[in-house]
């Protein structure tokens, strides 16, 4: 993983970074958010099912701050 540096020139302005999935599908259409902390087994923990009100949908996993690492998947339910 590449590091970012950024200089602000206004101490006021806080920057800050999260980690965001943006899911496109069909409104109405159902799925179910997955995440791994490392890819050496094949463990997924759901982290939240969703009904698409809207397409794409922007979703933020708060906890994944705690591992960079972390991979997801989106899978559509029937």
């Amino acid at each position: 993983m590449d590091n970012v540096s950024v200089e602000l020139e206004d101490p006021s302005l806080e920057i800050g970074l999260y980690p965001g999935i943006k899911v496109h599908g069909m409104a109405g259409s159902t799925y179910v958010l997955q995440y791994q902390d490392t890819l050496a087994t094949n463990s997924w923990i759901t982290l939240q099912t969703l009904t698409l009100n809207q397409s794409p949908t922007l979703l933020f996993d708060t906890n994944g701050l705690q591992n960079p690492r972390r991979v997801y998947r989106v899978i559509k339910q029937p």
